[in-house]
């Protein structure tokens, strides 16, 4: 072996050593969740629905900053983990094209962008074009960026290999025709192009041809401890100094897009169209499905906080992270079916319960546990040795040894739903169901508990045994003590006391959740604490579950998801407003608003909700079961990072370099763009500013607000901007200043003023009126360029706000303009009715193109483009005045329609479905039939319950509609109506659940 140069050998050792030592504080970072297998990681999608500029990514990059690129067909995106801001040629006209190629960050503060017309660089917040030197071929499309050893970057050209030299520009190292890969090595640099790979050592050109075995096309070289590798679309190779060694393993045969990508200690990523392999010393140590939500596989980054970053040719960007939650789905695709509890058995089975009947959690999903054709919707179980007790729709099921065994003492709650089930020490079996409370005693006698006076049939939900023997029961009416054969009320101040889950604490405390309020109550020396999302729980969490781990944390499920709380922070907490607690979310339905992982959990409102075994937390969901890790380890000990990214000086901008800066006196008027950036899902990096000098406390943007702080009209002196980050807004913080002083102006020094003393005694009343005109003058001119610039700003604001609130495309508004819209519209159309007693409702049809994807496919996109905008324009001329259409996100379309009389929905929808089909539109020059589906929901459903659901559950079940016309034959609508509109559904009840008891009735349009 030859001797390597020293120099080289001592960067390489450093770039290992940097290499190793960012990954292992990556991983450390998400502590014991780096064991996980990488199938089972949770995942997270963004679409052109998010703010990406296109669904099509074909590269990624990580800036100095923290900031991710994108590089898609159709722009150019910078994510911060809340927001994408996007470039385009038309405003950044060193990008050349929209469609960009290649990204590469080159750790000296710099981006390069590969675009198919050429390259450009982002340096210090500002982008430039890149040139070919004099004399040399100018650079046309970029196919892929790397750096050689010494950290130039090398581009790889239809034309051939170039290299990047500081001060001027690009130069032609190998015109070797179109270049697919580059890489480099001690050995040489490397340049794939076709089916042959050259390697170019000093002046020496040499060509190592693929084999032959099959005509492939060369994807990607990737370099992994100092061995070349190369894929193509026939297979994986290995550069043995010679020849070219294919890897054998039979999970790669067949044609097929491959690439290869750096992984962490000595392995790399296989991207292929639907599944990332893992590649360990030529092996395949591990393969993950990535269909069918995501698909062609582009490019994979891992990122500083440890998650690792996919890019798809057609499904836009997923970030792959170890969770939290384990998801075991239900079998099958039944929307329909759902599941209300859990329980584990003496032989350490997980059962699940609902109205698909009891499962097992077995082979990664839910399976059927046991037959029986007379088992009505379960909804709470207790399993006891061999033993298991449902409760059902239809009153308790009593299995032994999987066999149904007839209990004639429960004979008295068939036909009632039985919510909770739990065995006292006594060895009597309590029933909390919809009539009231049950006891079963040891000599089988069945007694139904007298409820308090005046109250007849309480709906109960949950029970619980104090520690002292104290029996308490929760429902509808409220919590009550269990005394003797007698129900008596607890007083406690709720306007609404729907209790949904109950919890004593090993203290003794007891934790309730109700369905009236957000937070949790905590009964402790007989009286009653609320602590809510002031104190630091989370907003807008109702309590469905609780239980504790027995080492001081309590985990709380909800319909938003799942947090756990410090029980201490949490008893010191209540009855002490100004006390915050330390709380966690781990699981949130939407993660872009709440950190945690992203899940539809959970279901709850009884017992057998919850169980915590091997300190894992089970719950149900509903669509499975979902095993939390009760034990996780999120803490972090590293802040997200604080940038100020520039500065607005009066009517110019500029980048925030340096320190120390000397304003002019005229630049009073201050704009600061910050940002905090870290992407843990764990936690939401958190922002606040201050300007020391002028701000007497911190400022926190709110969750929409821009990162930007406006200060206008400043007096001289010395400040300091500053900008501190965190996750949650708990230590560490990080932490960017930018110090800055503001000229006087003449009249402001000191000199000036001394002499203005002197003018006065000397020139007296002539100098007074003198000076006066002269500050009146100044006033006014100030005042001008103040209400000017005030004028301005607001111009552009309301520009800006205008073009955020558009669909680019179509013209109609996008999802955020309705999203914001509809509660409000919603808000003011109750008020008129209740006013003016008007029976009107609130249509929402939600439009959907039929076989959408094989316009796209068959005559591409733009032709795609023009079918959404002639869709877009049929769609706007049947609306009438106050209503509106935006284009909700693809090739979904979203009609909402006010006032319209009960039951219109049909004529509309007919009119809308007929201003689709009736006029072939012209695709490619072809006229072609296109037609739609539409699913539409009314609000408010019932009558005696106008406020059952928010808009978004209202726009679900517009949704569930949809799929219903699609499923029906397309080209139609369908509608899912109330069967008895003076029905009350209570509160809690969800879309899924009222279709699921036939409460709610599909309707579809007559079949064409």
């Amino acid at each position: 072996m030859s001797a390597r140069n020293p120099v080289h050998c001592i960067r390489h050792f450093l770039l290992l050593f940097l290499l190793l030592s960012s990954s292992a504080a990556a991983w450390a970072q998400s502590g014991a969740m780096g064991a996980k297998p990488l199938s089972q990681y949770a995942r997270d999608h963004w679409t052109v629905a998010d703010g990406l500029p296109q669904l099509g990514a074909d590269a990624i990059a990580q800036d100095s900053d923290g900031y991710l690129w994108f590089g898609t067909l159709g722009g150019l995106g910078r994510f911060d983990g809340s927001h994408f801001e996007n470039f385009y040629p038309a405003d950044t006209p060193a990008l050349h094209s929209a469609h960009i190629t290649s990204l590469l960050a080159d750790g000296r503060g710099r981006l390069w962008i590969g675009t198919s017309r050429g390259l450009a660089v982002h340096r210090n917040g500002s982008f430039q074009d890149v040139q070919a030197q004099a004399g040399q071929p100018a650079l046309s499309d970029v196919t892929d960026l790397a750096l050689d050893l010494d950290g130039r970057l090398l581009v790889g050209s239809r034309k051939g290999l170039y290299r990047h030299e500081e001060g001027k520009g690009l130069r032609l190292l190998a015109a070797v025709g179109p270049v697919t890969a580059i890489a480099a090595t001690e050995t040489g640099l490397w340049a794939g192009s076709a089916s042959s790979v050259y390697q170019l050592s000093g002046d020496t050109l040499t060509s190592h041809p693929l084999p032959a075995a099959a005509e492939q096309r060369l994807i990607s070289l990737n370099v992994v401890d100092q061995q070349l590798w190369a894929s193509s679309d026939a297979g994986v190779y290995r550069f043995d100094g010679a020849h070219w060694q294919a890897l054998s393993d039979p999970r790669l045969g067949g044609p097929r897009y491959r690439r290869l990508a750096k992984g962490e200690h000595n392995s790399q990523w296989l991207l292929e169209s639907s599944r990332l392999l893992r590649l360990q010393q030529g092996r395949i140590a591990e393969e993950i499905l990535l269909a069918p939500e995501f698909v062609h596989a582009a490019r994979t980054l891992r990122d500083r906080d440890g998650n690792l970053w996919l890019t798809s040719a057609n499904s836009g960007v997923m970030r792959m992270w170890p969770g939290v939650a384990r998801h075991y789905p239900l079998q099958g695709e039944d929307i329909t079916k759902l599941v209300w509890t859990t329980t584990r058995t003496a032989a350490g089975q997980i059962l699940a319960g609902g109205n698909h009947g009891i499962s097992v959690v077995r082979n990664g999903g839910l399976e059927r546990y046991l037959d029986d054709a007379h088992l009505s919707t379960v909804y709470t179980l207790m399993a006891e040795n061999d033993d298991l007790w449902a409760g059902t729709l239809d009153g308790v099921a009593f299995y032994h040894g999987r066999q149904r065994v007839p209990v004639p003492a429960l004979d008295m709650l068939r036909n009632t739903r039985v919510n909770g089930i739990l065995r006292d020490r006594a060895g009597n079996l309590w029933f909390a169901a919809n009539t009231g409370i049950y006891r079963l005693d040891p000599q089988q006698t069945l007694t139904h508990l007298r409820p308090p006076a005046g109250k007849t049939d309480l709906l109960m939900r949950v029970l619980l045994e104090r520690h002292d023997g104290q029996l308490l029961a929760g429902g509808e009416e409220g919590l009550f003590e269990i005394q003797g054969d007698q129900l008596v009320a607890l007083p406690i101040p709720l306007s609404d006391p729907k209790i949904l889950a109950l919890h004593e604490l090993p203290g003794g405390e007891v934790l309730f959740g109700s369905a009236s309020e957000e937070g949790l109550r905590v009964l402790k020396d007989g009286r009653s604490f609320h602590v809510g999302a002031t104190q630091g729980l989370p907003a807008h969490h109702t309590p469905y579950a609780i239980t504790d781990d027995g080492q001081g944390q309590v985990l709380i499920t909800g319909f938003l998801g799942v947090y756990r709380v410090d029980e201490q922070s949490l008893l010191a907490a209540a009855g002490d407003a100004s006390r915050q607690v330390r709380a966690q979310v781990l699981i949130s339905q939407n993660n872009r608003v709440h950190a945690g992982q992203r899940a539809q959990c959970c279901n709850g409102g009884g017992l057998g909700r919850v169980f915590i075994h091997d300190r894992k937390l089970w719950a149900p969901a509903s669509d499975g079961l979902y095993e939390v890790d009760a034990d996780i380890d999120t803490e972090v000990h590293a802040a997200p990072s604080a940038l100020i990214e520039r500065v607005r000086v009066g009517e110019q901008w500029r980048n925030a370099e340096g320190d120390n800066w000397k304003l002019p006196a005229t630049g009073r008027d201050l704009q600061f763009d910050f940002n905090v950036l870290g992407f843990n899902p764990m936690h939401l990096a958190r922002a606040r500013y201050r300007l020391l000098g002028y701000d007497a406390q911190w400022h926190q943007p709110g969750p929409h607000e821009e990162p930007s702080a406006h200060y206008t009209n400043l007096p001289p002196g010395f400040y300091t901007f500053e900008v501190s980050g965190s996750w949650d807004g708990r230590p560490p913080e990080s932490s960017a200043r930018l110090s800055f002083e503001i000229q006087p102006y003449l009249h402001e020094t000191w000199m000036f003023k001394a002499m203005l003393v002197l003018g006065l005694l000397l020139a007296g009343a002539l100098v007074a009126w003198i000076l006066s005109l002269w500050r009146k003058r100044r006033r006014a001119a100030l005042e001008t360029l103040i209400a000017q610039r005030t004028r301005e700003l607001s111009s552009v604001n309301r520009e800006l706000d205008s073009l955020s609130r558009t669909d680019t495309l179509t013209g109609l508004y996008n999802r955020r303009h309705v999203s914001e819209q509809i509660p409000t519209d919603l808000a003011v159309l109750q008020t008129r009715r209740h006013s003016q007693h008007i029976d009107g409702v609130t249509v929402f049809a939600l439009i959907d193109i039929d076989h959408f994807k094989a316009i796209n496919d068959s005559f591409g996109h733009d032709a795609g483009d023009e079918v959404l905008v002639e869709v877009a324009t049929r769609l706007g001329r049947q609306m009438r005045s106050g209503d509106y259409i935006a284009r909700w996100g693809g090739e979904e379309f979203l009609a909402v329609l006010h006032d319209l009389p009960r039951g219109r929905y049909a004529v509309i929808a007919d009119r809308l479905l007929a201003s689709i089909r009736d006029v072939p539109f012209q695709v490619a020059g072809n006229p072609r039939n296109v037609t739609v589906s539409i699913g539409l929901a009314e609000t408010p459903l019932f009558h005696k319950a106008p406020n059952l659901w928010d808009w978004e559950q209202n726009l679900a079940l517009a949704d569930l509609a949809m799929y219903a016309a699609k499923h029906a034959g397309r080209d139609g609508w369908a509608i899912y109506q109330a069967a008895d509109p003076e029905a009350e559904p209570t509160p809690d009840t969800s879309p899924r659940l009222l279709v699921a008891r036939d409460q709610l009735v599909l309707r579809h349009s007559a079949r064409r």
